[in-house]
């Protein structure tokens, strides 16, 4: 008990102990309390070596040739996660076990050890010293290390020594390894979802499991979004304070400020998870940091949290490391749903294009017909929209288009009507829960809305009128129809309007 009493107070080793039958378990653990059991239980049968010092530790792994390494994750030199990451990327010191107990206030402790592949893993906070004595005596046992030749422990003397190699490893596993690992994950995460909202709740809940906080939140500008992902029971006082900081800090890195200054970023909630516990502090620490890609800073991560001052810097550290990676899956989902919005949008006049009308309105049709409920659908076609062009220039015909895009967009039902480019000189609306009478209000409002508007002339102080022609169709929901024959009946009606004169609506509702 003496000699243990000793090793505890920080005596290097006891000739007593180092005896060769004896398997050595190299130990890097400052002196604690809460270690006196463990050590005690291990001391008792095995020979230990306490080292306070990671680097020194690594260095003496050949002369000592241990069958357990029992570490904590903050130690001087090299990290407890550093040496497990040395250790088990090591093709010939992999197999040995080793054991780490993550200090109190550092949730990627959890994480980094899993991707270390620690054999086993114990946060400060749920420390259980007789579970950690017997699963330290169990991989004592089980590990050989003559599995280990004599030739390979010679060349490990020569290969670890020298504190320019191990610093350099030392960075390397503080930066690179951690940051490609969690680059790794993020573009995992980016490869399984496509949808913009999906992956930043899925970065928010890696970041979580990273380092705790107790809000943060994901501000894209050209988005004009806010993703929040906060602890439940946050007061709503108190998140009104942290949306307001994540615009003002984001402000600063903001360089689409000036352009859009009236417009004012709207709040995306991503959920609320448990709350952590922290007794660090009662004021919080806002941490926000630009992400930032080869075109430029695209939007901020802000994270609140009640870490102490003293983690701060290393809260900072690991955000540096994150951001980059986190920046650039977002600016590829956002590419990725501009292409797609480009594919489905008519770049004139910014309407649905005819390849999202027509998987909408597949969509309506199998809910009217379900429910039956009535719908509506109306082809406009500008009325000699040729001469337009011929007369005053394509320019000019493009002008009347977008106008008449506006006019049609805004004298509809919002998020209930949809209204479409359908080609050339071609508009079609799709009316849901609309019978032919209701149908044939909407269809004289447009089209009397173009007759009475004067439209802009681009190289004169002129204007220009025009006039529409309407084919409508009406099912009732309660006979099935296909979207060919919906869209036919209507392009039979436009027909018959354009022979009837133009400028009018003629309608079918018996499809049949």
């Amino acid at each position: 008990m003496e000699i243990f009493l000793k090793k505890t107070l920080g005596v290097e080793k006891s000739a007593t102990l180092k005896e060769q039958t004896r398997k050595t378990v190299l130990v890097g653990l400052r002196p604690h309390p809460l270690h006196d059991q463990i050590l005690f239980k291990l001391g008792s049968s095995h020979s230990l070596r306490l080292i306070s010092n990671g680097l020194d530790l690594v260095r003496l792994i050949p002369e000592e040739r241990p069958s357990l390494i029992l570490l904590e994750s903050d130690l001087p030199g090299l990290s407890g996660f550093q040496v497990a990451q040395l250790v088990k990327g090591h093709p010939t010191l992999h197999a040995i076990p080793i054991i780490i107990i993550v200090s109190q206030g550092y949730q990627i402790g959890q994480f980094w050890a899993k991707e270390a592949r620690v054999d086993f893993c114990q946060p400060a906070p749920l420390y259980d010293p007789e579970k950690l004595s017997e699963i330290a005596l169990k991989l004592v046992r089980e590990f050989n290390t003559s599995s280990i030749s004599e030739e390979a422990w010679e060349k490990l003397s020569s290969e670890l020594s020298g504190d320019g190699v191990l610093a350099a490893l030392s960075e390397i596993l503080d930066e690179h390894l951690l940051e490609s690992t969690i680059a790794n994950h993020i573009a995992r995460l980016s490869q399984g979802s496509t949808d913009l909202r999906n992956l930043v709740r899925s970065i928010m809940l890696l970041l979580r499991d990273i380092l705790e906080y107790d809000a943060g939140a994901i501000h894209l500008f050209k988005q004009s979004e806010i993703y929040t992902f906060v602890a439940k029971g946050k007061p709503e006082d108190e998140h009104k304070v942290f949306l307001q900081n994540v615009i003002e800090y984001g402000d600063i890195y903001n360089v689409h400020l000036i352009s859009d200054e009236n417009v004012q970023p709207s709040e995306v909630p991503l959920g609320k998870f448990p709350p952590a516990y922290h007794d660090e502090g009662e004021n919080p620490t806002i941490f926000t940091i630009p992400l930032e890609v080869r075109q430029g800073i695209i939007g901020t991560l802000t994270l609140e949290t009640f870490k102490s001052a003293v983690k701060r810097d290393y809260y900072l550290r690991m955000l540096e490391l994150i951001t980059q990676q986190i920046a650039l899956a977002l600016d590829d989902a956002l590419l990725y749903q501009e292409v797609h919005r480009l594919s489905t949008v008519d770049e004139l006049t910014k309407l649905p294009n005819r390849r999202a009308f027509y998987a909408l309105i597949e969509k309506e049709i199998i809910r009217t017909i379900r429910f039956k409920l009535p719908l509506s659908v109306a082809i406009l076609d500008i009325d000699f929209f040729k001469n337009v062009n011929d007369t005053y220039g394509h320019l000019q015909g493009d002008c009347v288009l977008s106008e008449c895009a506006r006019i049609f967009n805004s004298s509809i039902r919002e998020k209930i009507d949809t209204v479409a480019r359908f080609g050339g000189e071609e508009f079609i609306i799709l009316l849901p829960q609309t019978d032919n009478e209701k149908s044939r209000i909407v269809v004289e409002r447009l089209r009397t809305a173009i007759e009475q508007h004067s439209f802009r002339m681009i190289e004169s102080d002129g204007s220009l009128k025009v006039t529409v022609s309407v084919g409508l169709a009406s099912i009732d929901g309660k006979t099935a129809h296909t979207l060919d024959e919906i869209i036919n009946a209507a392009d039979k009606a436009l027909y018959k309007a354009k022979e009837s004169g133009r400028n009018q609506i003629v309608e079918i509702s018996d499809l049949d």
